[in-house]
């Protein structure tokens, strides 16, 4: 879900929400959950820049 909003954001736009932009969610007491799920969410992000550029070739 996370991925298609940033996705509908698009280019560079799309870090500045994995750093907790607009849809960060308010402090909790499980924040290191919150921060392995940005983690990943990043991880996510750059295998699918990856997976863009070799589909448009080099």
């Amino acid at each position: 879900m996370h991925a298609a909003r940033r996705r509908r954001l698009g280019g560079s736009g799309a870090r500045g929400v994995g750093e907790g932009g607009a849809f960060a969610p308010p402090p909790r007491p499980a924040a290191s959950e919150h921060i392995a799920g940005v983690k990943t969410t990043m991880r996510a992000a750059r295998l699918r820049r990856a997976a863009r550029s070799a589909m448009l070739g080099p």
